[in-house]
């Protein structure tokens, strides 16, 4: 017979599986309710904010997907920390608006899972997509289908425009211009830009009446080829 002290006691001691989400990653503006806020520390050592959220309305997903942004306030470069705090400043002021920003109002949005003050509120994540300044030459493959091309990519034989600057590689183009002899491309990486509004008052919560005005932007770049944190 099993030994459900011995179960129970060990049980006690791992977390709970929680609800597969997705990364905010596909531009748009997606209003969503926040399910929790987690405090956890990475494998790494990193000190991570989890938000949870279920989408209501979206440009991008369907009403009812999971969603989830991460925050690092540790073991990462001091820009990235601070654009972090900005975030989670922007968040909190946008979901609780007309709220002091206090040390104990921080302290409990960001580690209070389902308890904290955040829970339960409607938001607007308003996602832009943008471009960084500085392209990269690469040699053309389907793994660079979303990418864009910063420069025209020319016939090698006629000199036409097979593909202008600003479009994106996808995977029915990418396919076409190496078949025509295109073996390197200067491509940059897309990212995603965030800012937080109050959630329209036709699906807001009791919250005193949201303003219009749009929370401070912060751009979030994601570093090339790093994976998302260890958690």
């Amino acid at each position: 017979m099993a030994d459900f002290d011995k179960l129970f006691k060990k049980m006690q001691s791992l977390e709970p599986v929680r609800e597969e989400r997705e990364y905010i990653k596909k531009a748009g503006k997606h209003t969503v309710k926040i399910v929790s806020s987690i405090e956890k520390t990475s494998q790494a050592g990193k000190d991570l904010v989890i938000i949870e959220y279920q989408v209501l309305e979206s440009e991008a997903y369907a009403k009812g997907d999971g969603l989830k942004q991460i925050f690092a306030l540790s073991n990462e470069q001091e820009w990235r920390v601070e654009q972090n705090l900005k975030l989670i400043q922007a968040l909190i002021a946008s979901a609780i608006p007309g709220v002091n920003v206090s040390k104990e109002v921080f302290v409990s949005s960001i580690s209070g899972g389902t308890m904290s003050p955040l829970a339960g509120k409607n938001v607007t994540v308003v996602a832009t997509e943008k471009l960084p300044q500085k392209d990269r030459l690469v040699s053309l493959s389907k793994e660079y289908a979303g990418y864009v091309v910063s420069e025209d990519v020319e016939d090698i034989s006629s000199d036409d425009i097979l593909l202008a600057a600003q479009s994106k590689l996808t995977l029915t183009n990418i396919p076409e211009l190496m078949g025509k002899g295109i073996k390197k491309v200067r491509v940059l990486k897309p990212y995603i830009s965030f800012s937080y509004r109050a959630a329209p008052s036709s699906i807001a919560d009791s919250s005193p009446a949201p303003s219009d005005e749009m929370a401070e932007s912060v751009d979030i770049i994601e570093d090339e080829d790093e994976p998302p944190f260890d958690i």
